[in-house]
């Protein structure tokens, strides 16, 4: 399946699962606030139509683990969108963290140009990690229920990738396996992975506790990439990834607490 129907599949799915909880909480009738609409207009075409669109894109045209590590570049985007949308100040902890993340990009970025030329695709995971913290920025503005206003920016989303579907002619190529597998990125990796993190964000006596999980996400996606793709990691990745994970963490509470 291309990118475009891969989007579309998992936007209505997430779409879907975020409705059930809607239901399941009570909020149906929060779903018909007008003023939100235009912010779930906005939002839905930032995460998921513009994120998963580009970030498909990348795995398509990328090997897994690079757009894996070029992804994770959000962090270090949050911290930057949070002078204009937070007024918050960088630490000089920060820009030392922000000066590793970016050497471990430039590590990546080398390593494959070195052995195969630069590739203009390799700029589309670090996009994608740009319109992930913006939208994560706006969410942090967003007062709704955490499944109403999911569900509305799944749904918009889900439209405008069935628009872009139906324009560009990308139809022709669904496929049962494709199809399921869309399902299970919508429900698993997108709506409910969404919600539980909104939900966890919220819960946790410390945020520290929580984020400092998120860093086992792309050793272990290495692992998986390299068992079940077969892809052989290369060491610059490796190297690349521990230096953005490192500067992470350096700018994190994690640090600080222990």
């Amino acid at each position: 399946m291309t990118p475009e129907a891969i989007l579309f599949v998992a936007s209505s799915a997430s779409a879907f699962a975020m409705f059930i909880i809607v239901l399941l909480k009570g909020h149906f009738l929060s779903l018909f606030d007008r003023k939100y609409l235009m912010r779930s207009l906005l939002a839905g075409a930032i995460n998921p139509f513009f994120y998963y669109l580009i970030l498909f894109k990348a795995y398509d045209l990328l090997s897994a683990q690079t757009a894996l590590v070029l992804n994770y570049t959000w962090p270090m985007v949050i911290a930057l969108l949070s002078i204009p949308f937070l007024k918050q100040k960088l630490p000089f902890r920060t820009l030392i963290a922000l000066t590793a993340g970016l050497i471990g990009v430039g590590t990546v970025v080398g390593g494959i140009s070195f052995t195969g030329g630069f590739k203009p695709a390799l700029l589309l995971p670090i996009l994608s990690s740009v319109f992930w913290g913006v939208y994560w920025m706006l969410n942090i503005r967003d007062k709704r229920p955490d499944s109403v206003k999911l569900f509305m920016g799944f749904f918009m989303g889900s439209i405008l990738s069935l628009l872009y579907l139906l324009l560009s002619g990308g139809m022709k190529g669904f496929t049962l396996p494709g199809i399921l597998g869309s399902c299970y990125i919508g429900i698993f990796e997108m709506g409910l992975a969404f919600f539980i993190w909104l939900k966890a964000l919220k819960t946790a006596d410390r945020t520290s506790r929580v984020s400092s999980v998120v860093y086992l996400a792309p050793l272990i996606s290495l692992l998986i990439i390299n068992t079940v793709l077969g892809e052989r990691i290369k060491s610059y990745t490796l190297i690349g990834l521990l230096l953005i994970v490192g500067g992470i963490l350096l700018d994190s509470k994690v640090c600080s607490d222990s």
